[in-house]
């Protein structure tokens, strides 16, 4: 992974050595607790609609299990590394949650959102495009579609 890494990194103009990206990877790894990334998407969900859990389309749960959420993170996070920045990610999360909540309609799940094998992540596009749209004001995750 770190040599995948690496060398999508060179292709970008970006050095940085294979050692800086094991550390890199590492504190990431070591500070993001999904554990807790999980109940404060539950708590905004409770926060929005007055429910910390849903069944959504396809009888699948709105917010994922803890090992869910991880699993789909860390799947995330290894084929977009330049969406690192987790405040971002958390922001565009509830964003999903609000404007799921809007719209009474809970799809995709999160962990959908996160990352669909064969479909993508529109929580990759919502990330490339957070700045742009932050500073506009407009709705994040309406604004991106696969």
């Amino acid at each position: 992974m770190i040599d995948q890494l690496h060398k999508w990194l060179e292709s970008q103009g970006e050095t940085v050595s294979k050692k800086d990206l094991q550390a890199f990877l590492l504190t990431l790894k070591q500070t993001t607790n999904y554990s807790d990334l999980k109940k404060e998407l539950s708590d905004k969900l409770n926060e929005m609609y007055g429910k910390k859990q849903i069944i959504g389309f396809g009888d699948v749960y709105f917010i994922p299990t803890d090992k869910e959420l991880e699993a789909h993170m860390k799947r995330f996070l290894r084929e977009y590394p330049q969406a690192n920045d987790m405040a971002k990610i958390k922001k565009i999360l509830f964003n999903h949650i609000e404007t799921c909540v809007k719209n009474r309609s809970f799809a995709p799940a999160i962990k959908y959102f996160i990352h669909k094998q064969g479909f993508g992540s529109r929580l990759a596009a919502a990330y490339e495009s957070f700045e742009e749209l932050d500073n506009n004001n407009d709705d994040i995750t309406n604004e991106v579609s696969l």
